[in-house]
């Protein structure tokens, strides 16, 4: 028993000894390793795909899920090493549910707007809306709120009796385009769960 005991100790050296000088450091083993959880998928493109109870949808690398501030069905994405900052843009998903039939979509948009537009009033923001389809054949519409402090787009995904909204909230616009490209990948990749 002694014996066997010395000969696995010897293996487990001698695989040791063959990892570190092999080549490959643990950061290049990271790289290229693709990580698999059950709602977290890195992409062969180092990109994140996101499994959730409502869909899923792929985060560009360089951006990350924030723990901080995600809870309750709403999920947070912020620019990697920002999710302590006091204000930082920022982009969340959720889902949720309301008496509109996917047929009755413009009455949707139109008690979305009607909403926003009561919010703004009294105040020097504008509201915006327009409608498109994605190319999977999904009806999205889009609300932008523009204030003198910030810009808040909001994409709704519209289903049956339930929709799903990306809201990106961009508080330094030089950093406007850079946020919009995050939005749409994870607007264009959606994929409602079956």
């Amino acid at each position: 028993m002694e014996r066997i005991a010395k000969y696995l100790l010897f293996i487990i050296v001698m695989e040791a000894v063959l990892v570190c000088f092999s080549g490959c450091s643990i950061e290049d083993f990271k790289r290229h390793k693709k990580v698999e959880t059950d709602d977290v998928i890195i992409t062969e493109e180092g990109d994140t795909k996101y499994k959730k109870a409502f869909g899923s949808y792929i985060v560009k690398s360089g951006w990350m899920e924030s723990k901080t501030h995600s809870g309750n069905g709403k999920y947070f994405y912020v620019k990697e090493g920002e999710d302590n900052d006091k204000q930082p843009n920022n982009i969340s998903i959720n889902s949720g549910t309301n008496d509109y039939k996917k047929e009755d979509h413009e009455k949707f948009k139109d008690a979305i707007y009607a909403q926003l537009a009561k919010q703004v009033s009294g105040s020097k923001a504008t509201v915006t809306a327009s409608g498109s389809t994605l190319d999977n054949g999904e009806l999205v519409y889009t609300f932008i709120i523009k204030s003198t402090k910030s810009v808040t787009k909001q994409y709704y995904i519209v289903g049956d009796e339930k929709f799903v909204v990306i809201i990106e909230s961009v508080w330094n616009e030089d950093d406007e385009k850079d946020v919009d490209e995050i939005a749409l990948k994870m607007l264009n990749s959606f994929e409602w769960s079956k």
